[in-house]
């Protein structure tokens, strides 16, 4: 679920880009500038300027919406390969960092075999076997 203020940096964000063309199309209607400018260089000026700042704005929405994650929670969906056997607790390494961990259904899997983290529970994770 969408928060609050992401909801809010995407409302602001469409009514720049609307008020941005508008402002656009004005000052090229009334060469507002008074440079006499070509009005194409006027316009793609802008509009350069308009995409970049545009593109800051998307990315200041996706770090406001993306949740850090950090520490055990991190490791969820990843995969490693089993250190010591499961059967069905033992060992096993996940982004180079060896764990404790216990097998789905309590089965077994053999030292060397892939698996897929499913969840966390205090220090330990939760695994499942990959069958490739």
């Amino acid at each position: 679920m969408k928060s609050l203020l992401s909801i809010f940096l995407n409302i602001v964000d469409w009514l720049f880009f609307a008020i941005f063309i508008l402002s656009i199309y004005f000052l090229i209607l009334t060469n507002y500038s008074g440079f006499n400018i070509i009005p194409f260089i006027e316009f793609g000026s802008m509009v350069i300027i308009f995409f970049l700042l545009f593109y800051y704005f998307k990315k200041i929405i996706w770090a406001v919406e993306k949740r850090a994650q950090t520490g055990p929670e991190s490791l969820i969906g990843k995969t490693g390969t089993v250190t010591k056997e499961l059967n069905p607790v033992g060992e096993v390494r996940v982004d180079g960092i060896i764990w404790k961990a216990r097998s789905v259904n309590n089965d077994k899997i053999d030292s060397g075999k892939t698996i897929v983290v499913k969840n966390v529970e205090n220090i330990s994770l939760i695994v499942e076997k990959v069958n490739k």
